[in-house]
């Protein structure tokens, strides 16, 4: 899809670019035409998204049990394999422009990219490196962060890591937790319980594994960083942070995913009531006040907005007592209420 405008430029029945299923497959970004496949009998299918750089793709198959798994390296170009060492099932791995960090048997490595030999390797006995639920790798220059879960305490676990040496430099146990994601000297997951309405996102400065941000006010889900902020999907919209300068990450603004006109409040009122609505894009707002013959009586609003919850006031002082209906149009939509 353009990433812009959301144009579907073409589809294939499979989930991405570098896709894994029984097979892993190398498709054209502009036209979706194959360019390479790869399968190996008597293994196990590739079953998570694979990681690239410049010269190669990297991929984890898993065997259900009922055999090794590997991590393979492929030439991104012909699909030729240029390594493959024992691994284990994950969510993800990552790569930058020295190593391959991915989680082995029995700990987390950095794998040189030419022959898939560890440089370093990180073992903790009460971490449980055989469990695959919620394992996930996220770097920036200097660190690396990878959770597990499942470990001797049944926890889950954050731990951070010198990304040159493979030193331990500080770890978090939580019920369960998201995806890391690095921002800013700030690394940010997302935490819940057995209550799965509380989520709590957390920000740890990095080096020292600090607390610099707490929020538990939505139901949070995963993370993304773009443009310097902080952004989290939540359960009727996205929730946007920024990083302020000196005061760390602060409240932006959330925008809902569809265009609303909630009841106004109070109902009845008298002569004042507010109405309250939500857009989730910029558009062109026309939000009327109406009799009960279909007469307008007031114009509130004419004017191009922007996403997100607004308000206005509406003041009857100047007309009858009686029902009054209002009616807004944005977003290519009409809402009356």
């Amino acid at each position: 899809m353009d990433s812009k405008f959301g144009k579907c430029h073409w589809q294939q029945p499979y989930t991405g670019w570098y896709v894994a299923t029984d097979s892993i497959f190398c498709l054209d970004r502009y036209t979706g035409r194959l360019q390479w496949s790869f399968y190996q009998a008597g293994e196990g299918p590739f079953v998570f998204t694979p990681v690239i750089d410049r010269l190669n793709s990297y991929a984890v198959n898993y065997s259900y049990g009922t055999g090794p798994d590997y991590l393979y390296a492929f030439n991104k170009y012909s699909g030729a394999v240029k390594w493959k060492v024992p691994a284990k099932k994950c969510y993800s791995m990552a790569v930058d422009d020295n190593y391959v960090y991915t989680y082995l048997e029995d700990s987390v490595a950095a794998l040189n990219k030419t022959d898939g030999k560890a440089v370093w390797t990180y073992y903790n006995r009460d971490i449980n490196f055989f469990a695959y639920y919620y394992t996930y790798i996220s770097i920036d220059d200097e660190h690396l962060c990878f959770t597990t879960s499942m470990d001797a305490d049944s926890a889950s676990r954050l731990t951070v890591l010198n990304k040159l040496t493979g030193a331990f430099l500080w770890d978090h146990k939580f019920a369960r937790i998201t995806e890391p994601v690095i921002a800013n000297g700030v690394v940010y997951v997302i935490e819940w319980g057995g209550d799965s309405e509380i989520r709590t996102l957390w920000g740890f400065d990095i080096d020292t594994g600090q607390t610099v941000f707490q929020d538990n006010k939505s139901l949070y889900f995963d993370l993304i960083v773009s443009d310097h902020k902080l952004i989290s999907g939540i359960e009727n919209g996205i929730k946007i942070f920024y990083n302020a300068p000196e005061t760390g990450m602060k409240y932006a603004e959330q925008i809902p995913l569809s265009f609303s006109l909630n009841q106004n409040f109070p109902n009845p009122f008298n002569p004042v009531t507010k109405i309250r609505f939500s857009l989730p894009e910029p558009s062109e707002v026309d939000l009327s006040v109406y009799d009960l013959l279909g007469r307008k009586v007031k114009t509130l609003i004419r004017e191009k907005m922007d996403s997100g919850k607004h308000s206005v006031d509406f003041n009857g002082s100047d007309l009858p007592s009686g029902v009054y209906i209002y009616k807004i149009k944005a977003s290519g939509s009409c809402l009356v209420r």
